[in-house]
């Protein structure tokens, strides 16, 4: 058996071998190595979540108007030019507030010593 063997098979076969184990450590690098480059952790997917959800959020605000709606067509051609469209605001009250005096929950004591703090006051 050895006379069969000679130095260049020898060289042949060592050669052989070393492609065939290339071949298997590509292999079981490809098969360790996932699909997507590596595996993403529950905390930077939360973070990727947390981030879309901003953009929706800074989104939908942005999406708001600036101002008020200006005045219907009629009204705003009765104006003059140089005046700023105002919206319609509720009318001011022209009553004065009334105090009830002796009212439950107010103390006595309480209104006795305002009033005299009152005169004290006017001098």
């Amino acid at each position: 058996m050895r006379g069969a063997m000679d130095v260049d098979k020898v060289d042949d076969l060592i050669d052989d071998i070393r492609e065939e184990m290339d071949t298997a450590t590509h292999i079981s690098d490809a098969i360790s190595t996932p699909l997507d480059g590596g595996l993403q952790s529950d905390d930077d997917l939360l973070a990727e979540l947390d981030a879309l959800v901003e953009e929706e959020t800074e989104a939908k605000l942005t999406g708001v108007p600036a101002s008020l709606p200006a005045k219907p067509a009629a009204a705003s051609a009765t104006t003059a030019a140089s005046e700023p469209v105002m919206p319609d605001l509720p009318a001011v009250p022209t009553n004065k507030p009334t105090v009830a005096v002796g009212e439950e929950g107010v103390d006595e004591e309480e209104l006795r010593a305002l009033k005299e703090l009152e005169r004290s006051m006017a001098v």
